[in-house]
């Protein structure tokens, strides 16, 4: 309409696009369909041309991305992620990414957030704790960053991981869930982990125990299970 168009405009995004719209950006709401190559609509497509490259036998980098490059990564995953939703039609809000930092300094972090970066992975506790410190020293827009903790969460790390994360994924124990809430003063965001395909190398509990665990769990305040987390297979056939 009209007025979706003026409001559009307003918020100043044409401006500086081709076409005056970004198919990664706010424009996504007036396009229903792609046909034809997502990635060259958003510009060079990184991944592909990544590809392609090692198909050729050019080598791989040998030392960790600059902050520049971390920044462009970032910005060219997000733009085929909007497309790719786009183009399966779903809104591009409903995807979320999250960048894992594991093993990555806050400088890195910090390029991942200039590049659109609002949700950070960490596998380990002390690490993203530390982490999450020396970024929102650093940066201005930290406090809107979202932290998750995606690796296994031990007991004696439980007072750690309720001030240092905003959901953590990994709950598998009705013995961490109580030291959790022992451990907060607010509530505390969790996934219960699956272990769907009963992977010996992965935690989680397993399916025919989900439902005795869920019905442990409830009674817990402070608690908030806000879905499930699982991993499945590697498999020729997604």
């Amino acid at each position: 309409s009209d007025g979706e168009i003026a409001a559009y405009v307003r918020g100043g995004e044409p401006a500086d696009k081709a076409g005056a719209y970004a198919i990664q950006g706010d424009g996504a709401r007036f396009v229903r369909s792609v046909r034809g190559s997502i990635t060259n609509v958003i510009g060079l497509p990184l991944d592909e041309v990544a590809e392609r490259a090692r198909a050729l036998g050019v080598p791989g980098a040998s030392q960790p991305l600059s902050v520049e490059a971390v920044t462009l990564r970032q910005r060219s995953l997000r733009g085929e992620i909007a497309a790719l939703a786009v183009a399966s039609g779903r809104p591009p809000e409903t995807v979320r990414m999250i960048s894992v930092s594991k093993g990555h300094p806050a400088e890195a972090v910090c390029a991942a957030i200039a590049g659109g970066a609002e949700d950070l992975g960490e596998n380990y506790v002390q690490e993203g704790v530390a982490k999450r410190r020396a970024v929102e020293a650093a940066s201005s827009a930290a406090s809107s960053l979202r932290w998750h903790l995606i690796g296994p969460l031990q007991r004696n790390k439980a007072r750690q991981a309720v001030t240092g994360f905003d959901l953590i994924h990994t709950l598998d124990r009705i013995e961490t869930a109580q030291a959790l809430v022992r451990a907060a003063t607010r509530p505390v965001a969790v996934l219960v982990q699956v272990n769907v395909d009963r992977d010996p190398t992965k935690s989680g509990v397993d399916p025919e125990h989900l439902e005795t665990l869920l019905n442990g769990l409830r009674p817990l305040d402070r608690l908030r299970i806000d879905g499930l987390m699982t991993i499945g297979s590697h498999a020729a056939d997604p």
